[in-house]
């Protein structure tokens, strides 16, 4: 959901259907500005784990992720002259 023009809420989550569990969840806070674009994600995950039973173990991880964007570019061309004789 997109409630502002640099502000965004998502929400994300991987469903095992023959299994009936849910792998992950992500819910996620996005501010995009000019110069720079920060991503807030908390992630409920299943973890892999050797186990003698069915039980499940999970974490919570919770994911910074800052992006800084190019403000300008200077490129500078050459033409060269060729020189007839």
């Amino acid at each position: 959901i997109k409630f502002d023009k640099q502000y965004s809420i998502s929400y994300e989550e991987e469903y095992d259907l023959i299994n009936k569990v849910s792998r992950k969840k992500e819910y996620i806070f996005n501010i995009d500005r000019k110069c720079w674009n920060v991503n807030f994600k908390v992630t409920n995950a299943i973890v892999a784990t050797n186990t003698t039973n069915d039980t499940i173990l999970r974490q919570n991880i919770l994911y910074l992720e800052l992006n800084l964007k190019k403000l300008f570019n200077i490129n500078q061309y050459y033409k060269f002259k060729e020189r007839r004789e």
